[in-house]
């Protein structure tokens, strides 16, 4: 039992190695990183010992080997720093989800245009970085498109000042615009449409075309409606002109 109880002390004593002596102790204090939490001070006769943990252990457990202290002496106004002639040991948790270093990989990624998971994964295996798994980086995609681009929900009065700041006609030809719109709550009814299921719900009708379709339209001499367009159920006409072969 001595003997267990000699071992543990033998273990506990630290080799202390003199780092560096400052001239004032806003210099001194100054040089401490983020890194070191202050932890006790001792009084002696060669001045105050303030030392200083490895913050990245926990406070309640375990400490990292390595820790520093400061030396305020007592005959001068000079501060010299101590070591610890040891490793970090700390035993880092467990991170929780992506990794903020490949977080910022999988954006940069993303910003240059490759924006399937299995091509970012690819990327990432790459650059030999800790990899996500398919579900922590489908989810961070859809995170940082929400913050990136904002909600894909947008509300009718949304989408109806949208359609206000586009109906001016562009300058370029191949560039699109709101030709018109129409926007109906609930129990508005549309004047001139027969075809519009009354259904006592808000609807919405958007035309939205270019310069250079609208001219090809105007030279067209038939028009076909032989696409759809399915949302939320509905199946909606798309007319396209037909060439003019005379």
């Amino acid at each position: 039992m001595k003997m267990k109880n000699f071992q543990k002390k033998k273990k506990l004593k630290k080799c202390w190695i003199k780092e560096r002596t400052f001239d004032t102790v806003a210099e001194a204090e100054a040089s401490i990183l983020d890194q070191w939490s202050k932890h006790y001070t001792n009084h002696t006769e060669n001045g105050r010992m303030v030392y200083y943990r490895c913050n990245k252990a926990k406070l309640r457990g375990p400490q990292c080997s390595i820790s520093i202290y400061l030396l305020y002496h007592a005959d001068h106004d000079k501060v010299t720093i101590y070591k610890t002639e040891a490793e970090h040991d700390h035993h880092v948790d467990k991170v929780r989800g992506i990794d903020e270093n490949v977080k910022k990989c999988i954006e940069e990624l993303y910003n240059d245009g490759i924006m399937k998971p299995k091509q970012i994964i690819r990327a990432l295996q790459a650059r030999k970085v800790k990899m996500p798994t398919c579900t922590q980086l489908n989810n961070y995609l859809v995170y940082y498109k929400k913050n990136k681009y904002g909600s894909h929900k947008i509300s009718l009065g949304e989408l109806g000042q949208w359609c206000e700041n586009n109906q001016n006609i562009p300058t370029d030809e191949n560039e699109s615009f709101v030709v018109s719109y129409k926007i109906l709550y609930n129990d508005e009814e549309y004047e001139d449409d027969e075809d519009v299921e009354d259904d006592g719900g808000n609807k919405f009708r958007i035309f939205i075309s270019s310069v250079r379709l609208l001219g090809i339209i105007s030279m067209s001499s038939h028009l076909c409606s032989d696409a759809t367009y399915k949302g939320r159920g509905r199946i909606t006409s798309q007319i396209g002109p037909l060439p003019n072969f005379n």
